[in-house]
Order: structure tokens, then sequence, then C-alpha cells
């Protein structure tokens, strides 16, 4: 660099150049010295300017193709009062002076190769502007530099009045005020100090703007080593407006470690409105997306049951492929409790185990001997991939007892969970098999225990063949095994060969389809040791047809295609008598549209449905030609049955009827905001409405919701009917209301209400949620019964967010208000 800056200078002393190319020269060279260029750029740079006519000394390689830096501004302005009134598109306020012609800058385009220059350190070296309108003035071992000095690359724009370089103490002074302004950060300076012993820089008197978030600040002194430290003395932080500083962080001192990847803090302060809450004498933090040990935000929580709620997170990086996350939590009157979790991954296998423990419950009622004075939570979810066709999961989850979840849950729906499921499945795919071996158990919260699979074996396949046939497997092997000794355990053998042959045209298809179904059962009373060796062997034929009809209509201006789709299909599966098996995992699920197409009209193989039967359907669809959006869907269908059904289940009855009850499915877009979809099921035979339900979202804008629900059930004489509303609303750009009202019409009870407020300025934000939801138990037979000693949970939740900094007293508000409003995001964490 230093024979680089000789040659220049011998140049200018020699006469032999005109006084433009010393100008660009003069500032090559002060660039070169002070790390801005390097070598590369320098070169060409000054080769350029001396084929310049302009009348300053710009260097500007191929201004047409290469994508430079544009300022905001065409006036930098002389403090930050006027930015960030808190406005919702975070720009820049419009009394800046700021030119509306000129595109504000965007996100990093990629440069052309032909415009790279090789650089040793970097590999690239983008082309550098420079732009300045004065003779340097040299003497006494010192260049000065002096009037509108702009330094412009790709990435930003460095303005300063005022550069003098030092060669004897081999440092770069800018005075005068210093300014640079990147896609993100607008930085300004009292004066920058660069040395090139270490090169380290001193900045003084600064003072940062982010137009992202609205962060601002300033430091007294700012030291830097790139790549290495950086030291900031007397700094202050805040996402408010300049004049409004609703709250701030001060700090004595700040150093950053590049290198580590962490910064750490000493006497920091937490103002709001000017008056301090929080100080913290010392705080680590990381800088980086790496992780670092260190207290994460406490949570908080009030209710009557349980008074103060308190947790404080404390997490450890142990490693870069494991770390865990402790909870110390304070419940005031139940008592101490301690969480742990533990996650680790690598390329292969990922895992997170969590426990939660507490010695003694003082709310907690042990005098049955069945209950036990500590109180836990133990659960896991691991998977594992060996390959592309091999894995390995693994999740389970149990308590210490039945109330468990109803006493430390925060919801609804956590709450009265009736049981928890614990499997390990080892599987394997590829395009034609696939191959499950599992072990299945439950935890029941209600009494009544369910088989565990012990375990179980799972083969099927699926292939078509050139000549148009498909052919299908499914296979398993279980073993059954339940805690009850009343209850019958065994071994299940079944395989299911199915072939078929689709006939599928652009108006239609056509699907014949064979199956066989043979199945081996070896039971064993647990209380006699009786075993019984039972045997079933039946065919599945079935017929399936569909035609596709459409026309093309106009309505105003818009086009569209109305879609008629019918569909038919005939089933038939023969009458075994199958009472002296035992019913393993099979039920009699809720007639639906996917249950229309259902051979077997059972969930599990227990019971193979005898039938004879046409399953008719008729669809209509609107389609919005234009972008071929479906605008709405009706669908109709039943079934027609051809014989009576004679295999039940236990204590069953043999069905009679000729046809189901009709099903009929809405789906419905009104417009871009407002939707409906709708589900009945309706028996002609008795007039009657067995199953409804209407769901109605209107969202207009992104988290602005409003979802409304009703149901009604009336099967075996039992008539439910329930009213769900839910909500979040904007009242102005500050304020919102969000709420659920879910609600028991029938018992004329309320299951849950919901209600909270949240106010969010541009730096700040608080929530503000009462919650209340019925605390049930559920008996054998799952029927929600109320309990004695409490009924109902209720709850206040607070959370208060410094936009920028992060939050506290979270307490799971977000999981709460999630699983209460559906399509609500949570606009604090998008900040």
């Amino acid at each position: 660099m230093k024979k680089i800056i000789k040659l220049i200078f011998r140049q200018v002393y020699s006469k032999q150049i005109h006084i433009k190319q010393v100008h660009a020269k003069l500032l090559v060279g002060m660039l070169l010295y002070c790390g801005i260029l390097h070598p590369g750029a320098a070169i060409n740079a000054t080769e350029s300017s001396a084929k310049s006519s302009d009348a300053t000394a710009e260097v500007n390689l191929n201004d047409t193709d290469f994508p430079y830096f544009q300022s905001r501004f065409v006036e930098l302005p002389a403090d930050f009062s006027s930015f960030g009134q808190c406005q919702s598109n975070n720009s820049v306020n419009s009394s800046v002076i700021f030119d509306s012609s000129m595109p504000k800058p965007q996100p990093r385009r990629e440069i052309p190769n032909s415009l790279l220059l090789q650089d040793d350190n970097k590999n690239i070296q983008r082309f550098t502007k420079i732009l300045a309108d004065s003779v340097p003035q040299m003497g006494n071992g010192q260049s000065v530099f002096k009037g509108n000095l702009k330094i412009i690359n790709a990435d930003y724009l460095i303005r300063t009045q005022e550069i003098q370089i030092d060669h004897q103490r081999q440092q770069t002074i800018a005075k005068s005020g210093v300014s640079l302004e990147s896609f993100n950060t607008l930085f300004v300076a009292d004066s920058l100090i660069k040395s090139d012993k270490n090169q380290s820089i001193t900045i003084n008197d600064a003072r940062f703007y982010l137009f992202s978030n609205q962060a601002n600040g300033q430091a007294d002194t700012i030291y830097a080593v790139p790549g290495e430290t950086i030291e900031l003395k007397e700094l202050t932080f805040s996402t408010c407006p300049v004049n409004n500083q609703s709250w701030q962080l001060s700090t004595g001192e700040m150093v950053i470690n590049q290198e580590e990847g962490r910064g750490q803090a000493w006497h920091s302060v937490l103002k709001i409105e000017d008056f301090p809450v929080f100080y913290f004498p010392y705080v680590s933090f990381p800088i980086d997306d790496r992780r670092k040990s260190g207290l994460l935000s406490p949570r908080f929580k009030m209710s009557d049951d349980d008074g103060l709620d308190y947790a404080q997170p404390i997490y450890w990086n142990i490693a870069p492929w494991i770390d865990a996350t402790f909870l110390p939590r304070y419940i005031e009157k139940r008592g101490e409790q301690l969480g742990t979790e533990v996650r680790w991954l690598t390329q292969r296998f990922e895992s997170d185990l969590y426990l939660e423990w507490m010695e003694q419950d003082r709310l907690y009622d042990t005098a049955s001997i069945t209950k036990s004075e500590e109180r836990w939570l133990g659960r896991i979810n691991s998977k594992a991939r060996f390959n592309s066709n091999w894995s390995l999961q693994m999740s389970a989850k149990r308590v210490s007892d039945d109330d468990y979840l109803r006493d430390f849950s925060s919801g609804l729906g956590l709450a009265n969970q009736t049981r928890l499921t614990s499997q390990l499945n080892l599987a394997y795919q590829d395009e034609i098999w696939q191959m499950n071996w599992f072990l299945l158990t439950h935890q029941s919260l209600i009494g009544d225990e369910s088989y565990r699979y012990l375990p179980s074996w799972q083969i099927s396949a699926d292939h078509l063949s050139d000549n148009g046939i498909r052919w299908q497997l499914d296979s398993e092997i279980t073993q059954f095994s339940h805690k009850d000794v009343k209850q019958i355990e065994g071994i299940r053998a079944h395989l299911s060969p199915t072939i078929s042959y689709p006939m599928q045209q652009s108006w239609g298809y056509l699907i014949p389809k064979v199956a066989f179904q043979a199945s081996r059962y070896e039971q064993q009373d647990q209380l006699t040791d009786d075993k019984q060796t039972l045997s079933r062997h039946l065919p599945v034929v079935s017929l399936d047809s569909g035609i596709y009809l459409d026309r093309h209509y106009t309505m105003g201006e818009s086009h569209y295609t109305y879609a008629l789709e019918p569909r038919l299909k005939y089933t038939y599966i023969p009458y075994r008598n199958q009472q002296a098996i035992n019913v393993f995992d099979t039920t009699l699920p809720d007639f639906t549209l996917y249950q229309l197409w259902q051979e077997n009209r059972y969930s599990g193989i227990d019971r193979i449905g005898d039938t004879e039967q046409l399953s008719v359907a008729l669809g209509n669809r609107i389609l919005n030609n234009s972008h071929g959006a479906e605008i709405a869907r009706l669908t109709l269908g039943r079934i027609y049955y051809l014989a009576d059904r004679k295999a039940q289940l236990a204590n069953g009855f043999i069905q009679t009827e000729q046809q189901s009850p009709w099903l009929a499915e809405l789906e419905y877009q009104i417009g871009a905001t407002l939707s409906l979809r709708s589900q009945v099921q309706w028996d002609d035979t008795t007039n009657q409405t067995q199953r409804a339900q209407i769901q109605i979202n209107f969202e207009p804008k992104d988290n602005q919701i409003v979802n409304l629900t009703h149901r009604y059930r009336d099967v075996d004489g039992k008539t439910n009917e329930e009213l769900d509303l839910s909500f979040a609303w904007p009242i102005n750009d500050k304020w919102r209301i969000l709420g659920r009202w879910y609600s028991d019409l029938e018992q004329d009870q309320t299951i849950e209400r919901l209600f909270g407020v949240e106010y969010s300025s541009c730096c700040w934000a608080i929530r503000l949620v009462s919650q209340k939801y019925l605390n049930t138990q559920l008996d054998a037979m799952g029927t929600p019964t109320l309990v004695d000693r409490a009924r109902y949970n209720d709850g206040i939740h607070l959370q208060f967010v410094f936009k920028g900094l992060g939050s506290t007293g979270q307490s799971g508000l977000q999981e709460v208000i999630a699983d209460s409003i559906p399509g609500y995001q949570d606009p604090f964490l998008s900040r």
C-alpha cells in the first residue's frame, strides 16, 4: 500500500498528471490505506479515473450495470428526531428530506460475474464509486481531504466532510461528522479514528437507527477491532421514536465478542417513561444464531386455585448438538416444582425429553391409597432415520395420577384428555412396500383401560402394473394384552390381498375390485387360562364408478365452470358369524361422507360387517376460471341397503334399515374474506336431524378473525348442542380485543370463557387475558361430569413485550390463545 501511495505522490510532485487525476488517485490511496478498498479494486479505479472528464473526481465503473446502493435521502437529516413516528410501515417520517422519485434501497442483488474483482482475502471485491469536490492538502506527513466526500458501493454509502491521513502515526481520522447508510441501518458519528497498526476503529458520539424495527440509540464511544470485539461505553437503546422514548435500555459498558458470538453488558437499567424499573448488574446474551446458556424470560400466572404461579426457565447450551432447559416453578398454594427438558439433534437422530416433578402437592387429596404425595409428568419424542427406507420413532407420555393434567395444565384441550398414548415404531418404506413393527400402550385417565399392542407387525404393499392391474396387500400379526384380568388376551393374524383394475378417463372412471379377508385368532381367558383358536375367511367385492360433467357460464364479467359429479359404488360382503371373536380395537365410527365409501363399516378388523349396499352421492362444484379456485362445493349422499346387516359388536342388534340417513356437506367461499362450511346428517324415516354442524369464518385481514360454530348431536336419545364463538378484532391501530365463548346450550352452562385486550405501539405491547374453563372429570363412558372440589379452572395471564428485546410473563399464553381462537397468530412474535 505504501508503494502505491508513494507512487501517487511522486506523480503529483513531478506534475506528470492532471489535477483531476491527482484527486482521484489520492482518494484511492487514502481508501487503500483505510482498508475500504482492496489493491485490485484500487488499481482498476485509478486506471478508470484517468479517462474521466467529469468536473468532480468520480470513479464510475459500469454504472449502468452495477447495482450501486441508493440512498433514502436527498439530504441527510441533522438528527433522528423526525424518524419513525410509530408508523406501521416502518418508514421514515415524511418531514424528513426524502426523494420520493428515488426507489428505496432494495435487498442485496446478485452481481454479474463480469463485474467481480478478485481479492486475496475475500475472493470478491465489489466496485466502489468515489465522489468529492475539493483539492487535497498535503504537508507535515499528513493528507487532508475536505468537502462532501462520498464513498458508495453495492451495500452502503459513507458521507463525511473531512478525512485526515496521518502517515507517521498510521491513522485515518474522519472529522466534522461521519455517516454510514446501509439497507437497514443509518449510522452517524461525530468522528472516526482508524488505526492501521491493529486495524482498530474508534467512533465518538455515535448514533444509530434501524429502519426495519425503528431501533435507535447512541453511544459515547465505540471501539472495534473488525472480526474480533466491539466495546461500547454509555450505550442507550430503544425501539420507540426518538422524541417519545416510552422505554429505554441504558448500559454503562458492553463488550461484543464476534468470534464467540456473544455479548456482555454491565450496569444495565431498563427505564419506562424515564422511570427505572429493572437493574441488571450483569447480562450475557447471544448476538447470532449460536445458542448461549443463561436465564430465559420468566412466566407468570395468577388464579384462584393456585394463587401466584411463577416459573423461571434456565437454559444450558451443553454442546452444539445437545441442550437442556431447567424450569424451577413456584405455585403459591401447591408448592415447588422442577421441570427439565433435554433436547439433542444429530444428522440422523433427534429427541426431546421432558420431566417435571413435585415432591408434595399441598392441595392434592392423597387420602386414597392409590394416590401418592409425589406428582410428576414425563414425556419423550424421538425420531431416527437410518437411511432413505428405515426409520425409528418413539413417543411416550405418562403422569403420576388421573388429575395431573387438570391441575397443572392451562387450557381446556389439555386438561380434559382422557388417555395418554405411548408407542415405539420401527418402519420401512419404499415405492411398493411398507412395514411397521410397533409397541403401543395407553394410560387411561378415566378408569377405562384399552388393549396394548405387544407388539404389532404390519406389512402392506401397493403396485400398479404395466397392464393396468393394481395389486394391494394388507397384513398384520398383533399380540393384545390388557391390565384387567377379566379381559381376554390374544394374538390376531390377518391377511388381505386385493386386486383391482382401474379404468379412468377424463370424463369418468370405473374400478372393479376383489379382496379376500383371512383372519386367525388365538384367544386366552386370563382368569381360567382357557384357550380358543378361531378363523374367519370371506371375500369383499366392490364396483366403484363416477362421471365428470361440466359446463361454462358467465356472470357479469366473471367466467365460471359448474361441475356435476355423480358417484355410485356397489359393495358386497357375505355374513360370517363373528360373535366368538373378542373385540380388541374395533369401533363403529360416526357416519360421514368418508364412511360412505368404505367397504367395512367398522374401523377395525375384529368385525367385518356383512352388507350388500349401493352408495350414491352427487357432487356439485363451482370454480372461478380466472384463477381456478373453488368457490362452492355441495355434496349429497346416502347408502341403500339391499340386505340386513347381521355382524354386530357385543350386544348389538341386527340392522334392518333399508337406507342410511342423508349426508350433506357444503363449503362456500363467500368472497375473499368470508367462508362457510356445514355438515348435516338427516334421517328421513323419522324426520330428525341426527348431527349438524355449521362453521362461519370471517377474516378480512390477517389476525382480524371471527369464528362462529354451532354443533348439534342427537344419537340414541342423547342430545348435545353447543355454540362456539371466538374472535380477535382491532378497535384501532393500537388496541385489539380477543375472546372465546364456548357454551353447552343443552345444559345451559359455559364450557370455556376467554377475554383479553391487547395494546401495541411501535415499541412496546401489553396483553391481559382472563380465562375460565369447565373443570370436568370423565366417567368410564367418556361423559363429562362436574368435579365437586372445583367446578371451573380460571386464571389471569399477563404478558409485557419490549419490542426488540423480547417478552416477559408469557406463561404459555400464546398457546392458550391459539388453541381457543382458530387461525390466530401472535402479532407480538412477528415484530
